[in-house]
Order: C-alpha cells, then sequence, then structure tokens
C-alpha cells in the first residue's frame, strides 16, 4: 500500500493541472478539448527505500481551436517500513512535436525533452522521455467532477479510452523499464459565473 500511494498523490496532482490549462481556455459558457496522451512509472526498490518515478506528457485540441501540449515529472522516494520521504516535480509547456500517439493507442512516445522539477527547496531542468506499447488490456473511462474559483462554477464531464501498456522512460540520464497507459478523451466544460 506504500508504494502503491505515492503513485497515486502524483497522478492527482497531474490531473489537477489538466483542467487548470482547460480552465484558462475558457471563452463562453460551454468549451470542449481533445486529449491524447501517455504515462508511464516505475518503482525501484532497495533494502531500505523506494523510488517512484512518473512522467506524464498530453497533446490537447480545444472546440475553439487552441492547442496544449505539456508534460509532467514527479519523483519520490520514500522510507518502506515508515512511509516518510521527500521528492518533487514539475511541469512544462512542450512542442507539440515531441509527443507522438498513434491513432489506434497501440504506441505512444514523449521525445527528450526539458522539464523543470523542484525537490528539497530547489529547481533543475532535466531531461525526460518515455516509449511505451500497448500490452493488449484496456478500460474505458467516464467522470463528472466541478471546481470553483469563488467567482465561476466549472463543471467538467470526461470519457475516453486508455490501453495499457509498457515500455520505457528517462529521468535525466538514467533509462528504466516502465509500466504506464496511453489513453484518448473527450473533455466538456460549462461554466456557471456570479
Amino acid at each position: 500500500m506504500r508504494r502503491v500511494m505515492p503513485i497515486l498523490l502524483v497522478l492527482v496532482g497531474l490531473l489537477a493541472f489538466a483542467p487548470a490549462v482547460a480552465a484558462d481556455t475558457i471563452g463562453s459558457p460551454r468549451e470542449s478539448f481533445q486529449s491524447v496522451g501517455l504515462e508511464a512509472f516505475n518503482s525501484v526498490c532497495g533494502a531500505q527505500t523506494c523510488t517512484d518515478t512518473h512522467i506524464y506528457a498530453e497533446h490537447q485540441t480545444t472546440s475553439s481551436g487552441d492547442t496544449f501540449t505539456y508534460a509532467c515529472a514527479d519523483q519520490f522516494t520514500y522510507n518502506i517500513r515508515t512511509g516518510r520521504g521527500t521528492g518533487g516535480g514539475g511541469c512544462s509547456d512542450i512542442p507539440a512535436s515531441a509527443l507522438t500517439v498513434s491513432k489506434d493507442l497501440s504506441s505512444a512516445s514523449l521525445a527528450p525533452t526539458t522539464v523543470e522539477v523542484c525537490m528539497r527547496r530547489q529547481c533543475d531542468t532535466i531531461t525526460i522521455s518515455a516509449e511505451l506499447q500497448a500490452t493488449g488490456g484496456s478500460a474505458s473511462f467516464r467522470s463528472r467532477y466541478t471546481e470553483n474559483d469563488g467567482t465561476c462554477t466549472f463543471t467538467y464531464a470526461d470519457s475516453g479510452q486508455r490501453q495499457f501498456a509498457a515500455g520505457s522512460l528517462t529521468w535525466d540520464g538514467a533509462t528504466s523499464a516502465a509500466d504506464g497507459s496511453i489513453f484518448s478523451s473527450k473533455t466538456t466544460v460549462t461554466s456557471k459565473c456570479r
């Protein structure tokens, strides 16, 4: 369970980042965007500690024609017995050409790209990349949630398809095996302001 929790925390943080990008693009009470992307993660454990690494990249196209491509990277090292640890990460805009996702979601790659990550009160620019191939399993998903910024309430309706995948990820020059997924989704955002 302790090994799973850091990954879940990273996923929650990354999902929070994506709606923030979408919210900035809302120019009308209703907006929608298509997304494709990948997420790759691994966990390496020694006698006393584990290090979890997670890379996420997504390309969004809004119904009004705007496009956004970004990547996020997080790493967390923790004590197996106590669960205590340190880590951090960050997200950066990247060129659209850096992320490639096949139409049938059978493969995806993130070309070497730089992301600023902050850990232990220090921020550095590192190079990350990922290569994934679908492994056969898949899942569809659907969700609905709201956010309120004090003035407006945003309602998100999200649905899509996810292919389970495996491959490799590279964090600052170190390459390792990775599990993950390749996804495609559509999100509709409606807003109601005071």
